[in-house]
């Protein structure tokens, strides 16, 4: 899915290529027309739900860090990590 899509004429082709590879995880495509660039930025474009999510994950973050923490957890990929106090002995 990340390499060029060459039937320039075929943009439904494209889209539907663009859509695929956005499902499994790509976040962008070469392009090599002029034409092709708007349904490529749509099709990898992030839904403002995402954006929203990724700045309230970055906020948290910071936020964790001004604690001396540097692991986060995070509910929506479950992980689970160890608090690192660094330059704290003892704790």
């Amino acid at each position: 899915s990340v390499l060029c899509f060459d039937n320039i004429p075929d943009l439904n082709g494209l889209r539907r290529q663009c859509e695929a590879g956005a499902r499994m995880g790509y976040t962008g495509k070469q392009v090599i027309h002029p034409a092709q660039i708007p349904i490529v930025q749509q099709a990898f474009m992030p839904t403002p739900a995402t954006v929203e999510w990724a700045e309230g994950l970055i906020a948290a973050f910071q936020e964790h860090q001004k604690l001396g923490k540097w692991f986060l957890i995070c509910p929506r990929y479950r992980a689970i990590a160890s608090q690192i106090n660094f330059g704290r002995a003892g704790d």
